[in-house]
């Protein structure tokens, strides 16, 4: 069965691991999200996503599979929009750099949804869908923090590609 994954911030990090994703059997499709829609439209055309919106609410609704690759600060935020967001059982998961707070905001989500910090290590000097590249997280290491919203299964959902992009997953 193929999920359906929405990636918020389709900037560096979120093109570059979508990109990655191209051709992942588990991954049917991918959902962008992006506040700009020049981002939206060049995501569209390089095939990095199959949809585009600007509405959280429209580009969660279906997924699997939510990554958050925003700043820290809307992160959190989003976090907690995505409670009343997500279909029961979907995954949430994100590349900020720091976790005590998101881990909180993830600690508050219903118990319909679940959640795993995330933190690759890697990353460039320069932003944005133009820097994008499918080998960004190619032997990076890559941290993955259990919460209270963390089952074995979402655990190991989320284990599976930071393991195939990157390095061995480092487990909190």
């Amino acid at each position: 069965m193929s999920s359906t994954l929405c990636i918020v911030g389709i900037g560096l990090m979120g093109a570059s691991f979508a990109m990655a994703l191209r051709g992942n059997s588990t991954i049917g499709k991918i959902i962008g999200i992006s506040r700009s829609e020049e981002t939206q439209r060049k995501a569209l055309q390089r095939g990095i996503v199959e949809e585009a919106t600007t509405d959280l609410a429209e580009g969660v609704k279906d997924a699997d599979i939510v990554v958050l690759c925003t700043p820290v600060r809307l992160l959190i935020e989003q976090i907690g929009e995505l409670g009343k967001l997500c279909k029961p059982g979907c995954v949430i998961t994100d590349m900020g750099s720091t976790k005590t707070a998101i881990v909180q905001a993830m600690n508050a989500l219903p118990p319909h949804l679940f959640a795993v910090g995330s933190h690759p290590m890697c990353g460039k000097e320069t932003a944005g869908i133009d820097v994008a590249e499918a080998t960004l997280y190619q032997n990076a290491p890559w941290i993955l923090t259990r919460t209270e919203r963390t089952d074995e299964a979402s655990f190991r959902l989320i284990k599976k590609p930071s393991r195939k992009r990157g390095r061995e997953a480092a487990r909190d």
